[in-house]
């Protein structure tokens, strides 16, 4: 019975409210913004599974720091297959959950997607990669019972998941490495004025308009079941695309499985929905973004590529690049509210980014690394600038003289193989 009513609340949040073009002009919006459209893409490919049964249960990763819009993206991914709430009312479920309540879950949504907010949330950061390796694998374990051995729970699934960190920065035997696409920083680009109205304005929308396009997208799978062969064979072309894509690198090999049916997702999405935008192209904007992550398995380079993608999207926490408080009679300098970050000079001509040592330790382990090691190995490489004698340059952040860590532009340019 409690098994029959938990499946009955999990049942109540998928449903439809508002109308279709509400939620269609919404997600239009999106054009533009790869990752949240490459999200919603993930939310489709559940029902593609028993068609492609060679493609296995994946995991879409947003991780970056808070009000990025990950939860936005996530909101927008739950839209088209019922309310796109956090909690109990809603299909997005937190990482507070028990693993026996999330097999639960992936069991009772077979071929719907499943939406996780928050790693931080988790009891126990430790189990999160083992959670993530046991929905991959799309089978509960076998539990006792007052009759015997319970049968296990089956699942067909893609979970699609938020957090600050990689999600494999913390599974250190690499177990999840070859079934998350890890994608770090903003899904919306950028985290100003201008683009936090917008996404505001999105997740307003679909929180009222939600629940229809999902059903549309099944009946025109089950309407076209005479063409299945013809989906297999192009899944099979789009998959040795992205395996030459790919080249010689096994992860990458590995996911070029799920990119393929992300196109595959994508491409029926935006011809049903008539979205602006092609899908290869969004694709292929987040596959060069993670490239340098699933090409090292180097912690140091790794540390790097994250790093410049943080820095990336808060530009404006850093002298240089800061910004300017205008008014009728002057302008002046507006001071990022936790303080600056350090110093990256404006324009092109920039010979590396000065991070505070504390605010860069702490930036660090956000990520999901040990700061002392990384740094060391930094300027055991060379990709620091230091004085002769080894000393953290000075540097002018604002009024003030201060020694900072600078990380070499050359080295994140090396991460890219270009030269300085």
């Amino acid at each position: 019975a409690d098994a029959d009513d938990g499946a009955s609340a999990i049942a109540d949040a998928f449903h439809a409210a508002g109308t279709y073009d509400a939620w269609r002009d919404a997600v239009a919006r999106c054009a533009g913004f790869p990752v949240v459209l490459v999200t919603m893409y993930a939310a489709m490919v559940p029902p593609l599974l028993p068609i492609l049964p060679d493609v296995a249960n994946f995991i879409l990763m947003l991780g970056g720091p808070t009000s990025a819009g990950k939860t936005s993206s996530l909101m927008v991914a739950a839209s088209p297959w019922g309310r796109p709430e956090i909690g109990a009312e809603g299909m997005i479920h937190t990482w507070d959950i028990t693993r026996v309540a999330l097999e639960r879950t992936a069991a009772t949504q077979h071929c719907i997607p499943l939406l996780i907010d928050d790693t931080k949330r988790a009891k126990d950061a430790k189990e999160v990669p083992q959670t993530v390796y046991d929905l991959a694998s799309g089978k509960g374990r076998g539990r006792g019972s007052l009759d015997g051995i319970r049968q296990s729970t089956q699942w067909r699934t893609v979970m699609i998941t938020t957090g600050e960190s990689p999600l494999t920065s913390a599974d250190e035997a690499g177990g999840t490495r070859g079934r998350v696409i890890d994608i770090f920083g903003s899904p919306f680009g950028r985290t100003d004025a201008e683009t936090g109205k917008l996404v505001a304005e999105l997740t307003a929308t679909v929180r009222e308009n939600y629940g229809h396009a999902g059903p549309r997208y099944v009946a025109m799978l089950h309407g076209c079941r005479r063409d299945w062969d013809r989906v297999r064979k192009r899944y099979a072309e789009l998959h040795r695309q992205w395996r030459e894509r790919a080249g010689d690198n096994r992860i990458a090999g590995r996911l070029a499985a799920y990119f393929a049916a992300l196109e595959l997702a994508g491409r029926m999405t935006h011809k049903l929905f008539d979205l602006r935008g092609d899908a290869l192209e969004n694709l292929l904007a987040v596959w060069g973004s993670i490239q340098t992550d699933i090409e090292v398995a180097d912690p140091a380079k790794r540390a790097l590529a994250q790093l410049r993608s943080w820095a990336g999207s808060h530009a404006a926490e850093f002298w240089g690049r800061h910004e300017m408080h205008e008014t009728r009679e002057n302008s002046s300098v507006k001071v990022p509210m936790r303080g600056w970050m350090g110093a990256w000079p404006d324009g092109d001509g920039w010979t590396a980014i000065g991070f505070y040592p504390n605010k860069l330790e702490d930036v660090l382990r956000e990520l999901g690394h040990e700061p002392q090691g990384i740094i060391k190995a930094w300027k055991q490489r060379g990709w620091l600038k230091l004085y002769a004698d080894g000393r953290n340059i000075k540097v002018t952040v604002y009024r003030d003289r201060v020694r900072l860590i600078c990380v070499r532009r050359d080295a994140f340019d090396s991460l890219d193989g270009r030269e300085a």
